[in-house]
């Protein structure tokens, strides 16, 4: 009696198997290879050429045009505090402390700040200007938003965290997580980009309404409700889709919306509002180090040690200076805070924080002139930034423009060349 053979089908099946298993392999290398074309932490972007929207020049920066040089060229890498938003050009601390510099020494300086930047970005956009800049010396100019703003956005994370409740955003993560995590930030990127640049959030809008209320000269209060305003309704639209995909219940973003919602289109600065519904531990996170913080604050220390490395590899000198947020000494702005709801510690505005002594001890360990800008701001009694937003009006650039000067000329008088 014959036995059926059943080997053929065996074999088929561990044929199949063993492709399954090579495939998934094979997804998993690509996809850990992947990390190296897919990162997104040194991607930059410039402002369109010869932009009439802050004034730009042919690289994109908002500075004169860049010709041969004559004297010291100084670099400020940053964040639209370096960029000046909401002051004209002139008024800004990186052209003001060339004006006082250039009393004494024949220097340059060349400012490529840009909104939303953080240290990974402004690495991208120094190897691209570099050559063309030619710089002796190199300022990165640090906001205490630099390390929520470096690696993984909490935007991200909270997102993250809501989607992967789904079994298949879940079974995506677990077959490719680097692809997957590239494709998430790239969409929260371009929603949160098209939030910001809403029809009533454009950078023209907000540059005219800045300088609009610096004019006035004081404290203005919070514009009152407008409640067929398009602009809101829009906006407060989006706060709410957002607010879903990260988990809240529509309850508490209503609740939060009746409180808060006029400051979205008044306080011109939709992030620092949102944050205080998506993720009221912010300061907290940033200002503690806390285990969601630490691996961010390591991305951008990473990142100003990459910046160092190879400025000193072409021969230009370094230096870090650091701008704190307002609700470190303006009592105003740290009570604005609270009422957009973030959780707040009343020693932040007379004491230091734990990112504030680690950033001043990793620039002692490498060398690094440094200048935090705490001090000089707590002395002032006359407001520095403006009503309902966190960016510096003239005094307050006027009073960095002192301070980052005579750092300058403290740390590189060799550097500088005198004037004959």
């Amino acid at each position: 009696m014959k036995t059926k053979n059943t080997t053929p089908r065996s074999r088929r099946a561990v044929f199949i198997a063993a492709t399954i298993v090579l495939v998934l392999v094979a997804i998993r290398a690509m996809d850990a290879l992947s990390g190296w074309f897919l990162d997104t932490s040194t991607q930059y972007y410039v402002l369109p050429a010869a932009s009439t929207t802050l004034g730009t020049n042919s690289l994109g920066l908002r500075n004169r045009e860049i010709g041969p040089k004559d004297g010291t060229r100084i670099l400020f890498l940053g964040d639209s505090f370096t960029q000046g938003l909401g002051v004209r050009e002139e008024d800004g601390f990186v052209r003001r402390s060339e004006k006082l510099l250039q009393q004494r020494f024949r220097v340059e300086h060349v400012n490529a700040g840009m909104t939303g930047f953080a240290p990974g970005n402004e690495l991208g956009l120094y190897r691209a200007i570099r050559d063309k800049v030619q710089p002796d010396i190199v300022v990165v100019c640090l906001y205490q938003n630099d390390i929520y703003e470096s690696g993984e956005s909490l935007l991200l994370r909270r997102m993250k965290q809501n989607q992967q409740k789904k079994l298949v955003i879940r079974a995506l993560y677990g077959i490719a997580p680097v692809t997957t995590n590239f494709v998430y930030r790239t969409l929260l990127q371009k929603r949160y980009h098209d939030l910001l640049m809403s029809q009533a959030l454009t950078l023209d809008r907000t540059q005219a309404l800045l300088e609009e209320s610096d004019s006035a000269q004081q404290r203005q209060p919070a514009s009152p409700p407008l409640t067929l305003n398009p602009a809101m309704f829009v906006i407060q639209n989006e706060v709410r889709k957002y607010a879903r995909e990260m988990g809240i219940r529509d309850e508490a973003t209503s609740e939060w919306l009746a409180r808060n919602g006029p400051s979205l289109v008044d306080g011109r600065n939709p992030q620092e509002v949102i944050l205080g519904l998506l993720e009221p531990e912010y300061f907290s996170q940033v200002y503690t180090l806390d285990a969601r913080a630490r691996p961010k604050f390591e991305t951008m220390l990473k990142a100003i040690q990459k910046i160092k490395e190879e400025s000193e590899q072409n021969k230009s000198a370094f230096a870090v200076v650091y701008i704190p947020s307002d609700d470190r000494y303006d009592r105003e702005k740290f009570n604005l805070m609270r009422e957009y709801g973030y959780s707040m510690n009343e020693e932040w505005l007379d004491g230091r924080v734990l990112s504030d002594i680690e950033i001043e001890r990793w620039m002692s360990n490498h060398q690094t002139p440094y200048l935090s800008m705490l001090s000089p701001f707590r002395k002032s009694r006359e407001p520095l930034t403006f009503p309902r937003d966190q960016h510096l009006n003239k005094r307050g650039h006027e009073v960095m423009a002192s301070a980052v000067a005579q750092f300058l000329e403290g740390n590189f008088a060799s550097r500088l060349q005198k004037r004959n």
